[in-house]
């Protein structure tokens, strides 16, 4: 009997040390000190279709307080603190302590995060960055109240050279970080910026099991789309309501030469563009061009009152969605203006033509 008695208190220890190192993995725990932080409501939320979704609130006391959740895998989650101000911190399984002032949420200080600490990183490089752009776009605005053409023009080049050698500084730090999630969410925080090519490269050298967190699998799913979408490949189909509620399907422009133009009244580029569009279509469409025009637009009165002005004289639609235009999404479009032209058996034969590109193309596929 006292054998027994042995055996079972060796087995409830045993348990009690097992159920100890079995602890869950993958939790975390923020504990927060913030001088100056007056009494309130606090989340920790994560992002899912641009939506925030709360993992956990709090209220904090006298600038004090935890928050706690699990995560699998390292990934940018926000503290909501009151209405309106937020926080980015990269969250990873373990203990996290953040400190900081009410005033100054830049200068927060995050340790126990080893992803948080690679993302400062990046952004202490990026302050260089922001510095000449600040720059850059205070010279740009007096060249424009100025009426100085040719700087405005000098420094529209100038900033393309910059936004090179931002993304090449992002390209290096991906590549010297091809195990942490934090490059794969740089890229998804500009993937308009990333042509096919490129994010494909990035696939190519990333550490695969990176594709169970959300980062790198989105620019799986983002090479899918654009792979789609290239020149030589069948125009995917759509379609939406124009102005009047009525479907207009892409496929009802078969057998013509047909440019599927997305903008919106709000685009700048969009609007500036606009009149080669016009140009080009009261030419070509004598000999069959067409063009269906998707607005990003939410207004539907902005929508019609800029195809108005512009004389916009072609069919348009818009679900009225703005960036989540259904379209849009089925051809990766993450910038406009942008454009697909697509030849009488539905096939893509030209993408994003502008300025002058556009009436070359045309003057091939319609000669005198």
């Amino acid at each position: 009997m006292k054998y027994l008695t042995q055996i079972l208190v060796l087995f409830f220890l045993t348990a009690i040390v097992l159920s100890c190192s079995n602890a869950p993995n993958d939790q975390f725990v923020i504990n927060a000190e913030i001088e100056g932080f007056e009494d309130q409501l606090v989340k920790i939320a994560k992002t899912v279709n641009n939506e925030f979704i709360t993992v956990d609130s709090t209220q904090s006391k006298e600038g004090k307080f935890t928050v706690k959740g699990t995560i699998a895998y390292p990934e940018a989650y926000y503290l909501i603190f009151g209405d309106n101000e937020r926080f980015m911190i990269f969250v990873e399984p373990g203990k996290i302590e953040l400190k900081g002032k009410s005033t100054a949420t830049s200068d927060f200080t995050v340790t126990g995060s080893k992803s948080h600490d690679l993302y400062s990183a990046y952004k202490t490089g990026m302050k260089a960055f922001d510095e000449k752009q600040e720059s850059m776009v205070q010279r740009y605005r007096e060249a424009e109240a100025n009426g100085d053409t040719a700087t405005l023009s000098a420094i529209g080049k100038e900033y393309e050279q910059f936004e090179n050698e931002i993304k090449k500084y992002t390209s290096d730090f991906i590549s010297a970080n091809p195990k942490s999630q934090v490059a794969y969410f740089l890229v998804n925080s500009e993937m308009y910026n990333y042509e096919l090519t490129d994010l494909e490269k990035i696939l190519q050298e990333a550490d695969t099991t990176l594709l169970q967190g959300k980062y790198l699998k989105k620019i799986a799913d983002r090479v899918e789309i654009l792979r789609s979408v290239e020149v030589g490949k069948p125009a995917p189909e759509f379609s939406m309501n124009d102005k009047d509620g009525n479907p207009v399907a892409l496929s009802s422009y078969k057998g013509n030469y047909v440019l599927v133009d997305f903008w919106a009244s709000w685009c700048g580029p969009c609007r500036r563009e606009n009149p080669v569009v016009v140009e080009n279509f009261k030419k070509f469409n004598p000999k069959g061009f067409q063009i269906f025009g998707v607005s990003l637009d939410n207004d539907k009165e902005q929508w019609l009152k800029a195809v108005a002005e512009d004389k916009l004289a072609w069919k348009h639609v818009s679900d009225l969605v703005g960036w989540d235009n259904a379209a849009a999404k089925i051809y990766g479009v993450m910038s406009i203006p942008a454009n697909f032209l697509v030849d009488p058996n539905g096939i893509i034969v030209a993408k994003n033509l502008r300025g002058e590109d556009l009436g070359k193309k045309l003057a091939e596929i319609f000669p005198k």
